[in-house]
Protein backbone atom coordinates (compact mmCIF):
# COMPACT_ATOMS: atom_id res chain seq x y z
CA UNK A 1 0.00 0.00 0.00
CA UNK A 2 1.38 3.39 -1.01
CA UNK A 3 2.16 5.57 1.97
CA UNK A 4 1.46 9.26 2.05
CA UNK A 5 4.00 12.03 2.46
CA UNK A 6 5.89 12.40 5.74
CA UNK A 7 5.81 15.54 7.80
CA UNK A 8 8.62 16.97 9.94
CA UNK A 9 7.90 14.51 12.75
CA UNK A 10 8.24 11.51 10.44
CA UNK A 11 4.53 10.65 10.58
CA UNK A 12 2.57 9.66 7.49
CA UNK A 13 0.65 12.62 6.09
CA UNK A 14 -2.40 11.92 3.92
CA UNK A 15 -3.08 14.17 0.94
CA UNK A 16 -6.70 14.82 1.87
CA UNK A 17 -7.37 17.44 -0.87
CA UNK A 18 -6.08 15.03 -3.49
CA UNK A 19 -8.33 12.26 -2.18
CA UNK A 20 -11.33 14.60 -2.20
CA UNK A 21 -10.58 15.70 -5.76
CA UNK A 22 -10.30 12.13 -7.05
CA UNK A 23 -13.51 11.23 -5.22
CA UNK A 24 -15.35 14.11 -6.88
CA UNK A 25 -13.88 13.22 -10.27
CA UNK A 26 -14.87 9.56 -10.01
CA UNK A 27 -18.39 10.51 -8.89
CA UNK A 28 -18.81 12.94 -11.76
CA UNK A 29 -17.45 10.79 -14.60
CA UNK A 30 -19.33 7.72 -13.35
CA UNK A 31 -22.66 9.53 -13.15
CA UNK A 32 -22.22 11.44 -16.42
CA UNK A 33 -20.97 8.32 -18.21
CA UNK A 34 -23.98 6.29 -17.12
CA UNK A 35 -26.32 9.13 -18.08
CA UNK A 36 -25.37 8.45 -21.72
CA UNK A 37 -26.45 4.80 -21.42
CA UNK A 38 -29.82 3.11 -21.39
CA UNK A 39 -29.64 2.79 -17.61
CA UNK A 40 -31.41 6.16 -17.55
CA UNK A 41 -34.65 4.32 -18.38
CA UNK A 42 -34.77 3.36 -14.69
CA UNK A 43 -36.14 6.42 -12.87
CA UNK A 44 -34.42 5.64 -9.57
CA UNK A 45 -30.99 5.35 -11.18
CA UNK A 46 -31.52 8.58 -13.13
CA UNK A 47 -32.13 10.45 -9.85
CA UNK A 48 -29.09 8.83 -8.24
CA UNK A 49 -26.90 9.98 -11.15
CA UNK A 50 -28.08 13.57 -10.67
CA UNK A 51 -27.30 13.56 -6.95
CA UNK A 52 -23.87 12.06 -7.61
CA UNK A 53 -23.07 15.03 -9.83
CA UNK A 54 -24.32 17.49 -7.20
CA UNK A 55 -22.17 15.81 -4.55
CA UNK A 56 -19.14 16.15 -6.79
CA UNK A 57 -19.92 19.85 -7.31
CA UNK A 58 -20.16 20.44 -3.54
CA UNK A 59 -16.72 18.84 -3.03
CA UNK A 60 -15.27 20.94 -5.84
CA UNK A 61 -16.56 24.19 -4.36
CA UNK A 62 -14.95 23.29 -1.02
CA UNK A 63 -11.63 22.56 -2.74
CA UNK A 64 -11.79 25.82 -4.72
CA UNK A 65 -12.27 27.78 -1.49
CA UNK A 66 -9.31 25.99 0.16
CA UNK A 67 -7.09 26.50 -2.90
CA UNK A 68 -8.00 30.19 -3.11
CA UNK A 69 -7.13 30.73 0.55
CA UNK A 70 -3.84 28.87 0.12
CA UNK A 71 -2.83 30.81 -3.01
CA UNK A 72 -3.81 34.17 -1.53
CA UNK A 73 -1.82 33.51 1.61
CA UNK A 74 1.25 32.32 -0.29
CA UNK A 75 1.16 35.27 -2.69
CA UNK A 76 0.82 37.73 0.20
CA UNK A 77 3.81 36.19 2.01
CA UNK A 78 6.00 36.34 -1.07
CA UNK A 79 4.84 39.87 -1.82
CA UNK A 80 5.82 41.11 1.65
CA UNK A 81 9.18 39.36 1.43
CA UNK A 82 9.98 40.98 -1.91
CA UNK A 83 8.97 44.48 -0.78
CA UNK A 84 10.93 44.20 2.45
CA UNK A 85 13.97 42.64 0.82
CA UNK A 86 13.68 39.59 3.07
CA UNK A 87 14.06 36.15 1.53
CA UNK A 88 12.25 33.05 2.62
CA UNK A 89 15.32 31.68 4.39
CA UNK A 90 15.92 34.96 6.26
CA UNK A 91 12.36 35.39 7.53
CA UNK A 92 12.64 32.91 10.46
CA UNK A 93 16.00 34.44 11.44
CA UNK A 94 14.54 37.94 11.51
CA UNK A 95 11.61 36.84 13.66
CA UNK A 96 13.95 35.13 16.11
CA UNK A 97 16.12 38.24 16.33
CA UNK A 98 19.23 36.40 15.04
CA UNK A 99 19.91 38.66 12.09
CA UNK A 100 18.53 41.22 9.71
CA UNK A 101 18.30 41.44 5.97
CA UNK A 102 20.95 44.21 5.82
CA UNK A 103 23.52 42.11 7.66
CA UNK A 104 23.32 43.89 11.04
CA UNK A 105 22.71 41.86 14.16
CA UNK A 106 20.40 42.22 17.12
CA UNK A 107 20.55 40.62 20.54
CA UNK A 108 19.09 37.09 20.42
CA UNK A 109 15.72 36.74 22.05
CA UNK A 110 14.90 40.39 21.62
CA UNK A 111 11.81 41.46 19.78
CA UNK A 112 10.79 44.65 18.02
CA UNK A 113 8.70 45.64 21.06
CA UNK A 114 11.70 45.20 23.39
CA UNK A 115 13.86 47.27 21.09
CA UNK A 116 11.23 50.01 21.02
CA UNK A 117 10.96 50.06 24.82
CA UNK A 118 14.75 50.25 25.17
CA UNK A 119 14.89 53.19 22.75
CA UNK A 120 12.15 55.01 24.73
CA UNK A 121 13.90 54.71 28.15
CA UNK A 122 16.05 57.86 27.72
CA UNK A 123 12.98 59.92 26.83
CA UNK A 124 11.12 58.69 29.94
CA UNK A 125 14.11 59.58 32.15
CA UNK A 126 14.06 63.08 30.66
CA UNK A 127 10.42 63.51 31.72
CA UNK A 128 8.78 62.69 28.42
CA UNK A 129 6.53 59.66 29.08
CA UNK A 130 5.09 59.57 25.58
CA UNK A 131 6.74 56.79 23.58
CA UNK A 132 8.32 57.84 20.29
CA UNK A 133 7.45 61.46 20.98
CA UNK A 134 10.29 62.75 18.86
CA UNK A 135 9.17 60.83 15.78
CA UNK A 136 6.69 62.10 13.24
CA UNK A 137 5.04 59.70 10.90
CA UNK A 138 4.73 61.15 7.45
CA UNK A 139 1.21 60.84 6.08
CA UNK A 140 0.96 59.07 2.78
CA UNK A 141 -0.32 61.14 -0.08
CA UNK A 142 -3.32 60.15 -2.19
CA UNK A 143 -0.99 59.28 -5.07
CA UNK A 144 0.94 56.86 -2.86
CA UNK A 145 -2.30 55.19 -1.73
CA UNK A 146 -3.37 54.91 -5.35
CA UNK A 147 -0.05 53.36 -6.39
CA UNK A 148 -0.17 50.87 -3.50
CA UNK A 149 -3.67 49.66 -4.40
CA UNK A 150 -2.76 49.51 -8.09
CA UNK A 151 0.24 47.36 -7.23
CA UNK A 152 -1.91 44.98 -5.19
CA UNK A 153 -4.53 44.70 -7.93
CA UNK A 154 -1.90 44.08 -10.59
CA UNK A 155 -0.19 41.45 -8.45
CA UNK A 156 -3.47 39.50 -8.19
CA UNK A 157 -4.58 40.15 -11.78
CA UNK A 158 -4.64 36.44 -12.60
CA UNK A 159 -6.92 35.77 -9.65
CA UNK A 160 -9.41 38.32 -10.96
CA UNK A 161 -9.19 36.88 -14.47
CA UNK A 162 -9.90 33.37 -13.20
CA UNK A 163 -12.81 34.67 -11.14
CA UNK A 164 -14.21 36.36 -14.26
CA UNK A 165 -13.81 33.10 -16.20
CA UNK A 166 -15.68 31.19 -13.49
CA UNK A 167 -18.45 33.77 -13.45
CA UNK A 168 -18.76 33.55 -17.25
CA UNK A 169 -19.02 29.74 -17.06
CA UNK A 170 -21.71 30.00 -14.38
CA UNK A 171 -23.74 32.52 -16.42
CA UNK A 172 -23.44 30.41 -19.58
CA UNK A 173 -24.59 27.33 -17.66
CA UNK A 174 -27.62 29.15 -16.29
CA UNK A 175 -28.58 30.66 -19.64
CA UNK A 176 -28.13 27.49 -21.69
CA UNK A 177 -29.57 25.13 -19.07
CA UNK A 178 -26.51 22.87 -19.46
CA UNK A 179 -24.18 22.45 -16.48
CA UNK A 180 -21.20 21.18 -18.51
CA UNK A 181 -19.30 24.55 -18.53
CA UNK A 182 -19.79 24.90 -14.78
CA UNK A 183 -18.44 21.43 -14.00
CA UNK A 184 -15.51 21.71 -16.42
CA UNK A 185 -14.47 25.07 -14.95
CA UNK A 186 -14.91 23.83 -11.38
CA UNK A 187 -12.65 20.83 -12.00
CA UNK A 188 -9.99 23.03 -13.59
CA UNK A 189 -10.00 25.46 -10.64
CA UNK A 190 -10.15 22.76 -7.95
CA UNK A 191 -7.32 20.63 -9.35
CA UNK A 192 -3.63 20.86 -8.60
CA UNK A 193 -0.75 19.60 -10.65
CA UNK A 194 0.12 16.92 -8.11
CA UNK A 195 -3.38 15.41 -8.51
CA UNK A 196 -3.18 14.74 -12.24
CA UNK A 197 -1.15 11.52 -12.44
CA UNK A 198 -3.28 9.58 -9.96
CA UNK A 199 -6.46 11.18 -11.31
CA UNK A 200 -5.70 9.96 -14.83
CA UNK A 201 -5.02 6.47 -13.53
CA UNK A 202 -8.30 6.43 -11.64
CA UNK A 203 -10.14 7.81 -14.68
CA UNK A 204 -8.68 5.12 -16.93
CA UNK A 205 -9.77 2.35 -14.58
CA UNK A 206 -13.27 3.79 -14.17
CA UNK A 207 -13.75 4.38 -17.91
CA UNK A 208 -12.52 0.90 -18.81
CA UNK A 209 -14.75 -0.73 -16.19
CA UNK A 210 -17.83 1.25 -17.21
CA UNK A 211 -17.32 0.54 -20.92
CA UNK A 212 -17.09 -3.20 -20.32
CA UNK A 213 -19.96 -3.08 -17.82
CA UNK A 214 -22.35 -1.32 -20.22
CA UNK A 215 -21.51 -3.60 -23.15
CA UNK A 216 -21.93 -6.73 -21.01
CA UNK A 217 -25.21 -5.35 -19.62
CA UNK A 218 -26.59 -4.89 -23.13
CA UNK A 219 -25.42 -8.36 -24.13
CA UNK A 220 -27.15 -9.87 -21.08
CA UNK A 221 -30.36 -7.91 -21.89
CA UNK A 222 -30.19 -5.91 -18.67
CA UNK A 223 -30.52 -2.80 -20.80
CA UNK A 224 -31.63 -2.62 -24.45
CA UNK A 225 -29.18 -2.70 -27.33
CA UNK A 226 -30.71 -0.19 -29.75
CA UNK A 227 -30.64 -1.28 -33.39
CA UNK A 228 -30.48 1.74 -35.69
CA UNK A 229 -30.57 1.78 -39.48
CA UNK A 230 -28.65 4.18 -41.70
CA UNK A 231 -28.77 4.25 -45.51
CA UNK A 232 -27.43 0.97 -46.85
CA UNK A 233 -26.22 -0.17 -43.42
CA UNK A 234 -28.90 -2.61 -42.18
CA UNK A 235 -28.17 -2.45 -38.43
CA UNK A 236 -26.06 -0.31 -36.11
CA UNK A 237 -25.72 -1.53 -32.51
CA UNK A 238 -25.66 1.02 -29.70
CA UNK A 239 -24.20 -1.62 -27.30
CA UNK A 240 -26.16 -0.26 -24.35
CA UNK A 241 -25.50 3.43 -25.04
CA UNK A 242 -28.01 5.97 -26.30
CA UNK A 243 -26.45 6.01 -29.79
CA UNK A 244 -23.83 3.88 -31.60
CA UNK A 245 -21.28 6.68 -31.97
CA UNK A 246 -21.23 7.23 -28.18
CA UNK A 247 -19.59 3.86 -27.57
CA UNK A 248 -17.02 4.52 -30.30
CA UNK A 249 -16.25 7.97 -28.88
CA UNK A 250 -15.63 6.60 -25.38
CA UNK A 251 -13.33 3.93 -26.78
CA UNK A 252 -11.44 6.59 -28.76
CA UNK A 253 -10.75 8.79 -25.72
CA UNK A 254 -9.96 5.74 -23.58
CA UNK A 255 -7.31 4.73 -26.10
CA UNK A 256 -5.79 8.23 -26.14
CA UNK A 257 -5.60 8.25 -22.34
CA UNK A 258 -3.92 4.82 -22.41
CA UNK A 259 -1.37 5.96 -25.00
CA UNK A 260 -0.72 9.14 -22.98
CA UNK A 261 0.16 7.15 -19.86
CA UNK A 262 1.75 3.99 -21.30
CA UNK A 263 2.66 4.91 -24.87
CA UNK A 264 6.39 4.40 -24.28
CA UNK A 265 5.85 0.87 -23.02
CA UNK A 266 3.58 -0.31 -25.82
CA UNK A 267 4.61 -2.92 -28.39
CA UNK A 268 3.48 -3.67 -31.91
CA UNK A 269 1.51 -6.68 -30.63
CA UNK A 270 -0.49 -4.42 -28.31
CA UNK A 271 -1.22 -2.11 -31.21
CA UNK A 272 -2.39 -5.05 -33.29
CA UNK A 273 -4.84 -6.21 -30.62
CA UNK A 274 -6.17 -2.68 -30.21
CA UNK A 275 -6.78 -2.49 -33.96
CA UNK A 276 -8.74 -5.76 -33.80
CA UNK A 277 -10.98 -4.29 -31.08
CA UNK A 278 -11.32 -1.12 -33.13
CA UNK A 279 -12.42 -3.14 -36.16
CA UNK A 280 -15.01 -5.06 -34.10
CA UNK A 281 -16.48 -1.85 -32.70
CA UNK A 282 -16.65 -0.44 -36.23
CA UNK A 283 -18.48 -3.52 -37.52
CA UNK A 284 -21.08 -3.21 -34.75
CA UNK A 285 -21.51 0.57 -34.58
CA UNK A 286 -20.47 1.76 -38.06
CA UNK A 287 -18.72 4.78 -36.48
CA UNK A 288 -16.47 5.73 -39.37
CA UNK A 289 -14.77 8.81 -37.95
CA UNK A 290 -13.44 7.13 -34.81
CA UNK A 291 -12.42 4.01 -36.77
CA UNK A 292 -10.32 5.97 -39.27
CA UNK A 293 -8.70 8.18 -36.64
CA UNK A 294 -7.87 5.23 -34.37
CA UNK A 295 -6.26 3.38 -37.29
CA UNK A 296 -4.18 6.48 -38.11
CA UNK A 297 -3.35 6.96 -34.42
CA UNK A 298 -2.09 3.39 -34.06
CA UNK A 299 0.08 3.82 -37.15
CA UNK A 300 1.59 6.96 -35.61
CA UNK A 301 2.10 5.11 -32.31
CA UNK A 302 4.03 2.38 -34.11
CA UNK A 303 6.29 4.92 -35.83
CA UNK A 304 6.83 7.18 -32.79
CA UNK A 305 6.86 4.73 -29.86
CA UNK A 306 7.96 1.41 -31.33
CA UNK A 307 10.48 2.83 -33.80
CA UNK A 308 11.53 5.87 -31.76
CA UNK A 309 10.94 8.33 -34.58
CA UNK A 310 9.66 11.02 -32.21
CA UNK A 311 13.15 11.50 -30.75
CA UNK A 312 14.66 12.01 -34.18
CA UNK A 313 11.86 14.42 -35.07
CA UNK A 314 12.49 16.37 -31.87
CA UNK A 315 16.23 16.61 -32.61
CA UNK A 316 15.49 17.81 -36.12
CA UNK A 317 13.05 20.44 -34.82
CA UNK A 318 15.59 21.71 -32.29
CA UNK A 319 18.19 21.99 -35.03
CA UNK A 320 15.80 23.91 -37.26
CA UNK A 321 14.92 26.18 -34.35
CA UNK A 322 18.58 27.03 -33.75
CA UNK A 323 18.95 27.90 -37.40
CA UNK A 324 15.92 30.18 -37.22
CA UNK A 325 14.06 28.28 -39.92
CA UNK A 326 10.91 29.96 -41.22
CA UNK A 327 9.28 26.54 -41.56
CA UNK A 328 9.81 25.90 -37.83
CA UNK A 329 8.23 29.25 -36.92
CA UNK A 330 5.22 28.60 -39.15
CA UNK A 331 4.83 25.10 -37.70
CA UNK A 332 4.95 26.48 -34.16
CA UNK A 333 2.17 28.96 -34.90
CA UNK A 334 0.07 26.27 -36.58
CA UNK A 335 0.46 23.95 -33.61
CA UNK A 336 -0.22 26.56 -30.93
CA UNK A 337 -3.35 27.87 -32.65
CA UNK A 338 -4.56 24.54 -34.04
CA UNK A 339 -7.96 24.60 -32.25
CA UNK A 340 -8.56 28.14 -33.52
CA UNK A 341 -7.71 27.07 -37.06
CA UNK A 342 -10.11 24.12 -36.77
CA UNK A 343 -12.90 26.46 -35.70
CA UNK A 344 -12.20 28.78 -38.60
CA UNK A 345 -12.03 25.88 -41.01
CA UNK A 346 -15.43 24.58 -39.91
CA UNK A 347 -16.86 28.09 -40.32
CA UNK A 348 -15.44 28.22 -43.85
CA UNK A 349 -17.02 24.84 -44.63
CA UNK A 350 -20.39 26.15 -43.44
CA UNK A 351 -20.06 29.20 -45.68
CA UNK A 352 -19.21 26.99 -48.65
CA UNK A 353 -22.21 24.77 -47.95
CA UNK A 354 -24.44 27.85 -47.57
CA UNK A 355 -23.25 29.14 -50.96
CA UNK A 356 -23.96 25.73 -52.50
CA UNK A 357 -27.54 25.75 -51.24
CA UNK A 358 -27.00 23.20 -48.45
CA UNK A 359 -26.24 20.31 -50.78
CA UNK A 360 -22.46 20.37 -51.20
CA UNK A 361 -20.28 17.31 -51.64
CA UNK A 362 -18.43 18.17 -48.41
CA UNK A 363 -21.71 18.22 -46.44
CA UNK A 364 -22.71 14.84 -47.81
CA UNK A 365 -19.33 13.44 -46.81
CA UNK A 366 -19.88 14.79 -43.28
CA UNK A 367 -23.39 13.26 -42.99
CA UNK A 368 -25.19 16.64 -43.12
CA UNK A 369 -23.29 18.23 -40.23
CA UNK A 370 -22.80 21.52 -42.08
CA UNK A 371 -26.45 21.81 -43.09
CA UNK A 372 -27.71 21.28 -39.55
CA UNK A 373 -25.21 23.78 -38.13
CA UNK A 374 -26.28 26.47 -40.59
CA UNK A 375 -29.95 25.86 -39.83
CA UNK A 376 -29.36 26.26 -36.07
CA UNK A 377 -27.48 29.53 -36.63
CA UNK A 378 -30.31 30.87 -38.78
CA UNK A 379 -33.01 29.94 -36.29
CA UNK A 380 -31.40 30.75 -32.92
CA UNK A 381 -28.45 33.01 -33.76
CA UNK A 382 -25.21 33.54 -31.82
CA UNK A 383 -25.44 35.25 -28.41
CA UNK A 384 -22.99 36.68 -25.90
CA UNK A 385 -23.70 34.19 -23.10
CA UNK A 386 -25.43 31.45 -25.08
CA UNK A 387 -29.03 30.41 -25.42
CA UNK A 388 -31.24 27.55 -24.23
CA UNK A 389 -31.57 25.66 -27.52
CA UNK A 390 -33.90 22.62 -27.53
CA UNK A 391 -31.46 20.07 -28.92
CA UNK A 392 -33.13 17.08 -30.59
CA UNK A 393 -30.90 14.15 -31.56
CA UNK A 394 -31.27 10.53 -32.53
CA UNK A 395 -30.19 9.13 -29.15
CA UNK A 396 -32.36 6.87 -27.02
CA UNK A 397 -34.67 5.52 -29.73
CA UNK A 398 -34.59 3.10 -32.64
CA UNK A 399 -37.13 4.99 -34.73
CA UNK A 400 -34.81 7.66 -36.09
CA UNK A 401 -37.02 8.26 -39.14
CA UNK A 402 -39.72 9.77 -36.90
CA UNK A 403 -37.17 12.28 -35.54
CA UNK A 404 -35.70 13.20 -38.90
CA UNK A 405 -38.00 16.20 -39.47
CA UNK A 406 -37.49 17.60 -35.96
CA UNK A 407 -33.76 16.78 -35.80
CA UNK A 408 -31.84 19.73 -34.34
CA UNK A 409 -28.30 19.01 -33.22
CA UNK A 410 -24.72 20.16 -33.86
CA UNK A 411 -21.94 17.57 -33.77
CA UNK A 412 -18.98 19.97 -34.00
CA UNK A 413 -17.69 20.76 -30.50
CA UNK A 414 -16.55 24.26 -31.42
CA UNK A 415 -19.88 25.21 -33.04
CA UNK A 416 -21.79 23.61 -30.15
CA UNK A 417 -19.88 25.66 -27.56
CA UNK A 418 -20.37 28.88 -29.53
CA UNK A 419 -24.09 28.39 -30.07
CA UNK A 420 -25.04 26.90 -26.72
CA UNK A 421 -22.67 28.69 -24.30
CA UNK A 422 -22.07 31.98 -26.07
CA UNK A 423 -19.26 34.08 -27.52
CA UNK A 424 -17.61 34.91 -24.18
CA UNK A 425 -17.22 31.33 -23.01
CA UNK A 426 -16.14 30.21 -26.50
CA UNK A 427 -13.37 32.84 -26.47
CA UNK A 428 -12.25 31.67 -23.01
CA UNK A 429 -12.11 28.06 -24.21
CA UNK A 430 -10.02 29.07 -27.24
CA UNK A 431 -7.61 31.06 -25.07
CA UNK A 432 -7.25 28.12 -22.67
CA UNK A 433 -6.58 25.66 -25.50
CA UNK A 434 -3.97 27.94 -27.08
CA UNK A 435 -2.10 28.32 -23.77
CA UNK A 436 -2.40 24.56 -23.23
CA UNK A 437 -0.87 23.92 -26.65
CA UNK A 438 2.03 26.25 -25.91
CA UNK A 439 2.60 24.71 -22.49
CA UNK A 440 2.60 21.16 -23.84
CA UNK A 441 4.92 22.08 -26.72
CA UNK A 442 7.50 23.43 -24.25
CA UNK A 443 7.11 20.64 -21.72
CA UNK A 444 6.25 17.39 -23.52
CA UNK A 445 7.72 15.48 -26.43
CA UNK A 446 6.51 15.05 -29.99
CA UNK A 447 4.36 12.00 -29.22
CA UNK A 448 2.21 13.58 -26.53
CA UNK A 449 1.85 16.79 -28.52
CA UNK A 450 0.58 14.65 -31.40
CA UNK A 451 -2.04 13.06 -29.13
CA UNK A 452 -3.49 16.49 -28.38
CA UNK A 453 -3.85 17.15 -32.12
CA UNK A 454 -5.85 13.93 -32.43
CA UNK A 455 -8.17 15.09 -29.64
CA UNK A 456 -8.87 18.49 -31.20
CA UNK A 457 -9.33 16.93 -34.64
CA UNK A 458 -11.86 14.41 -33.36
CA UNK A 459 -13.80 17.16 -31.59
CA UNK A 460 -14.31 18.83 -34.96
CA UNK A 461 -17.01 16.25 -35.72
CA UNK A 462 -18.01 15.08 -32.22
CA UNK A 463 -19.34 17.23 -29.33
CA UNK A 464 -16.97 15.81 -26.67
CA UNK A 465 -14.52 18.63 -26.03
CA UNK A 466 -15.78 19.67 -22.57
CA UNK A 467 -17.09 16.26 -21.51
CA UNK A 468 -14.61 15.20 -18.82
CA UNK A 469 -16.09 11.69 -18.59
CA UNK A 470 -14.50 11.19 -22.03
CA UNK A 471 -11.86 13.90 -22.52
CA UNK A 472 -10.24 14.00 -19.09
CA UNK A 473 -6.94 15.18 -20.64
CA UNK A 474 -8.56 18.62 -20.72
CA UNK A 475 -7.17 18.94 -17.17
CA UNK A 476 -3.59 19.09 -18.48
CA UNK A 477 -3.70 22.88 -18.30
CA UNK A 478 -4.16 22.90 -14.52
CA UNK A 479 -0.57 24.13 -13.85
CA UNK A 480 -1.43 27.27 -15.84
CA UNK A 481 -4.32 28.09 -13.48
CA UNK A 482 -2.50 27.99 -10.14
CA UNK A 483 -1.19 30.92 -8.13
CA UNK A 484 0.84 33.66 -9.78
CA UNK A 485 4.27 32.22 -9.02
CA UNK A 486 3.32 28.66 -9.85
CA UNK A 487 1.80 29.80 -13.13
CA UNK A 488 4.82 31.86 -14.16
CA UNK A 489 7.15 28.99 -13.28
CA UNK A 490 5.07 26.52 -15.28
CA UNK A 491 5.19 28.73 -18.36
CA UNK A 492 8.85 29.68 -18.01
CA UNK A 493 10.30 26.28 -17.23
CA UNK A 494 7.72 24.23 -19.14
Amino acid sequence: MRQGKRNQNGMNQTDLPGILFRTAFVLYISATYLQTTMYTQFAVLAVIFVYMRYTALAILLLLIALNAAEDLGADRLFHRSERGGIGRMEEPRRRAGIGRADGSRRRAGGSRADAGRRSDEPRREAGNDRPNAGRRRRRRTSMEYHMAWTEKLWYHKYTFLLAAAGASAAVSSLVSGDRTPLYATAFLFAARRRYLKQTFRAAFGVQMGLLVFVIVSSTADLIPDLLIKRDIIPIRHSLGFTYPSVCAAYFYFLLILYLWMYGREISWRDLLWIEVVNWLIYILTDARMSFLLITLLLACAYVCCCRGADRRIKEWLEEQKKRGSALCRVGTVLYDYYPVFLSGMFLLWCLIDLAAGGNSILDRALSGRLKYTVSVVKEYGVHLFGKAIPWVGFGGTENTDALLKSYNFVDCSYAYILLSYGIVFFALVMVYLVFLQKYMRRREGVWRCLLLLFIWSYCLLEPRLLELQANCLLLLGVPLLGSGRKREGAVRYG
